[in-house]
């Protein structure tokens, strides 16, 4: 009986214990001798929104890094801004990276393909990068990146209308028709030995876009001059001569858009219009 009484007072005794401790945490602090106007103390500001539409800047000396853990294959328009570069991963790159600390650091890149981008020496421009992933069923399943090169002051085509001269350059020219509907005459001006002959003697060189392929390197080429086409309002169903620099700082650059002439006088006339010759 002495024992379980004795129980009973050790455990008064910390009950009692236990509740003084919580009074003494639940007490008013004291009040200062000396005090000052209380001021609210303002809440830090939310760190800034990344802008979704700002464009990265690619230096000579960074790395932009495109990680995919699926199939893809990259392009690049205009050409000679950059150069890809792509390798299975997982991958340990080390460099300054678009997007990182500004300093040379170490990373591990862990998808199944990665892609670098570098700036071509010397080059400064907007770039539109083109991603498409394997299995892509049309253009709207495709990622476009926009960057700028260097500085990213390099000439753009202009907002109207009408060639912009390059005297005495060589010029690429893509000629974006529906191959199996092209109108007679022009395939005819096309295939003349006189043009071909100018192409030779003046170093430029001639390719062609089917509108109606399905061959997703053949598509992805299409989207990319698809945009200067539209920009001109050419009546639909009109097929496309596009001619850019192919040499030079500015090699890539779009010169001269226009409908596809149908004589073989007209098609050197195009080109001499940019080169003067």
């Amino acid at each position: 009986m002495r024992v379980l009484l004795f129980l009973v007072v050790i455990l008064v005794e910390v009950l009692l214990t236990v509740s003084r401790s919580r009074g003494a945490d639940t007490a008013p602090p004291p009040v200062p001798a000396i005090r000052f106007p209380d001021i609210p103390v303002p809440a830090p500001p939310p760190p800034p929104v990344p802008d979704p539409s700002a464009v990265p800047a690619l230096a000579a000396d960074s790395l932009y890094v495109i990680d995919s853990d699926v199939d893809v294959m990259v392009e690049a328009f205009p050409a000679g801004l950059v150069t890809l570069t792509q390798e299975p991963g997982p991958l340990k790159v080390r460099g300054k990276f678009v997007g990182g600390s500004g300093k040379v650091e170490t990373r591990t890149f862990k998808g199944k393909t990665v892609t670098t981008i570098d700036a071509v020496a010397g080059a400064s421009g907007r770039v539109t990068i083109v991603v498409i992933p394997a299995g892509s069923k049309s253009p709207a399943d495709w990622i476009r990146k926009v960057v700028d090169v260097g500085s990213g002051q390099a000439p753009r085509p202009p907002p109207g209308p009408g060639p912009v001269p390059n005297p005495g350059g060589k010029l690429f020219g893509v000629v974006v028709a529906d191959r199996t509907n092209l109108d007679p005459k022009q395939a005819q001006a096309l295939a003349s030995a006189s043009f071909r002959q100018y192409l030779v003697a003046g170093g430029h060189e001639l390719d062609m876009i089917d509108t109606q392929t399905q061959d997703p390197n053949e598509r992805s080429k299409l989207a990319l001059f698809q945009p200067f086409i539209d920009r001109a309002r050419f009546p639909a169903g009109s097929s496309a001569l596009v001619l850019l620099d192919n040499s030079g700082a500015t090699k890539g650059l779009v010169r001269s858009v226009v409908v596809l002439p149908a004589t073989d006088a007209d098609l050197v006339g195009a080109f001499k219009l940019v080169v003067g010759k």
